[in-house]
């Protein structure tokens, strides 16, 4: 998550956010593996989606993938488990690269486990790839059992897909106030940049939203708007209350410092 206090760019005599975004989306879009797969990005890998996951499930997981390797992080909850292996107690996770991909399998998964087959805590699962022919498709399907102490949970699976390619432009969700002009002068600018935007306000953002884009920027009211003492009033609340989200977020302004102040986050860049 990037916190960032202030921009530099002027656009009809007023702040404005598209030097903030064009120094920073790069940067951000290219740290999304790190930033959704903890240790696992490098250069070279690209992000894949994880959808088809129920929210409910105790276990979170992030990919990427290179041209010889797919690298799955899968970080259980406390005292919940998946096998690794056939161990006569369920079905043991499986990988499948689906049709339509530009690769396929090389090889066998390496899966760590404990010595009863158990996979626990974070693990990184990687299957080797090769190439069969030219473009950037990848999907596979991740099949698992989790089970705990008590329970087994039926086998489920989700899917894991390379999210854009190149020829598709990145998308940004703008969270900003209801000034329509400064909205539309960010949305003008990064539709001219070749980026597609989509503005909501504040009040109105969901987590599913939010993580349906390759970038969120959470704007802040000018000073000189009329509301900005209502957004004030307003904003502090949402802010404080603003969903954790994977997709990587800028957050401008006072409002961004209290979004950043109520995730407890300390990283945060100075003036541009």
């Amino acid at each position: 998550m990037f916190c960032l206090r202030q921009t530099g760019a002027i656009v009809n005599n007023k702040p404005f956010l598209p030097l903030l975004i064009l120094l920073t989306l790069g940067a951000a879009l290219f740290a999304q593996g790190s930033t959704k797969v903890g240790d696992l990005a490098r250069a070279g890998d690209f992000r894949l989606s994880v959808t088809e996951l129920d929210a409910a499930e105790p276990f979170q997981v992030s990919a990427v993938a290179h041209e010889q390797q797919l690298s799955i992080e899968v970080r259980l909850e406390p005292g919940w488990h998946m096998y690794g292996r056939d161990a006569g107690k369920g079905p043991p996770v499986a990988i499948t690269i689906l049709q339509g991909s530009c690769f396929e399998a090389a090889g066998a998964p390496v899966i760590p486990m404990d010595a009863e087959g158990e996979i626990k805590g974070k693990t990184t699962i990687t299957l080797p790839l090769r190439r069969t022919r030219s473009g950037n498709s990848l999907k596979a399907r991740f099949s698992y059992m989790v089970c705990d102490a008590l329970e087994c949970k039926a086998p489920a699976e989700f899917t894991l897909e390379r999210s854009h390619s190149a020829s598709k432009p990145l998308t940004v969700l703008l969270i900003t106030s209801d000034d329509k002009s400064r909205s539309d002068r960010i949305q003008e600018f990064l539709q001219k940049a070749g980026f597609t935007c989509k503005v909501t306000q504040y009040a109105a953002v969901t987590k599913a939203e939010c993580e349906a884009h390759d970038l969120v920027v959470y704007d802040s009211p000018c000073s000189d708007q009329d509301t900005w003492r209502t957004v004030s009033r307003a904003g502090r609340k949402h802010a404080a209350e603003f969903p954790k989200i994977k997709t990587p977020l800028i957050a401008v302004g006072f409002l961004g410092t209290e979004l950043l102040d109520a995730h407890r986050l300390a990283i945060a860049c100075g003036y541009i």
